[in-house]
């Protein structure tokens, strides 16, 4: 695409130099069979917590129900890959169902219990 300089972009269109650059508002979708999660990968920015959880979480809100958001410490990125340490070391169990991940909000309490000191 080819645009004078100083002329904005026609809608859907990009402008010089931002071929191949993803628009601030994309959403980078990760399915490697692990992860399947929508993240706004620029900001690192939580997605507004649920007021209710649903009986099946997605990786984020299944961080969120864990309250990983709240340590200061995880961006979604990061909680995820928490939550696929304790998938790797077997402590918390997800289901696969539809080519995605979740999590069931009784594992997770499961595994709050697990955590529990006694």
């Amino acid at each position: 695409m080819t645009t004078k300089q100083g002329a904005q972009p026609i809608a859907g269109q990009r402008a010089p130099g931002e071929e191949g650059l993803p628009d601030s508002a994309t959403v980078d979708r990760v399915n490697d069979g692990r992860q399947d999660h929508a993240s706004p990968r620029r900001s690192g920015a939580w997605p507004p917590r649920p007021t209710v959880f649903s009986e099946l979480l997605t990786p984020v809100e299944a961080a969120q129900y864990l309250r990983l958001d709240e340590t200061g410490a995880h961006t979604p990125e990061s909680a995820v890959r928490t939550l696929n340490h304790w998938r790797d070391k077997r402590q918390l169990r997800a289901t696969k169902y539809a080519r995605r991940v979740w999590y069931r909000r009784a594992e997770l309490n499961r595994f709050l219990e697990l955590k529990t000191e006694e």
